[in-house]
């Protein structure tokens, strides 16, 4: 909204937003901010990781190759609910979640406007962002029907298009592609090259390349 309407609107380019609707109304958890809040005011951490604890110096900030590889380690754990309830180290900044992500992330008002914009596409996200492999199917498809169902209330139109949250091919299964193909006419993932080669023709499952996926750096190298 800040950064990136501005220039894309100036240059006339179309481009689509997908909602998980618990953010923009102030009760989404983004736990990876709480994570980074972490690293951001200590100096050294520890993980237990296949059950041996790894301590990590991450003086420097964000900046660190130690930090990184933290951030990294801590998401595929904090990805996972149980992981999450079971875990200390980010309790203490749990009950600051709800104040990060208002802070950081666009209310309802922010979104209208963009909605108004003849080059903006509203998607759906789900309502809390989940993974949704870890959730049982019937968890995973209210996530999925109840953000479009919020979205397309908040908007008054129909949205067609859905992401799969975080993408990667352990966030969610063949069930969640299937759940996809009702409610949405294409939902977007994010694949290795040859899953994106594998699943071109599938609507319901086109690849989404993050910004610090490999494939990226080797496009931009080549």
């Amino acid at each position: 909204m800040t950064s990136a309407y501005p220039v894309l609107s100036r240059h006339g380019v179309p481009f689509t937003i997908y909602v998980p609707t618990a953010f923009p109304d102030g009760v989404g958890e983004a736990w990876w901010l709480a994570l980074e809040a972490v690293i951001a005011c200590q100096s050294r951490l520890s993980l237990v990781m296949d059950g041996t604890e790894r301590r990590f110096d991450i003086a420097g900030g964000s900046e660190n190759i130690s930090s990184m590889t933290f951030f990294a380690a801590g998401c595929a754990r904090f990805r996972r609910p149980i992981y999450r309830a079971q875990s200390r180290s980010l309790q203490a900044l749990f009950h600051r979640l709800a104040a990060l992500s208002r802070k950081a992330f666009m209310d309802w008002g922010d979104l209208t406007q963009l909605a108004a914009d003849p080059l903006v596409t509203i998607g759906s996200a789900t309502v809390n962002y989940p993974v949704l492999s870890s959730l049982k199917d019937s968890a995973a498809l209210r996530e999925m029907t109840m953000g479009m169902a919020v979205a397309q209330a908040a908007f008054r139109r129909d949205v067609k298009h859905f992401a799969y949250p975080f993408g990667d091919r352990a966030a969610f299964r063949r069930q969640h592609v299937a759940m996809a193909q009702r409610p949405v006419s294409r939902a977007r993932q994010r694949r290795s090259r040859r899953g994106r080669e594998r699943r071109a023709s599938n609507l319901h499952a086109l690849p989404r390349i993050g910004w610090t996926d490999d494939c990226v750096r080797c496009a931009l190298c080549a």
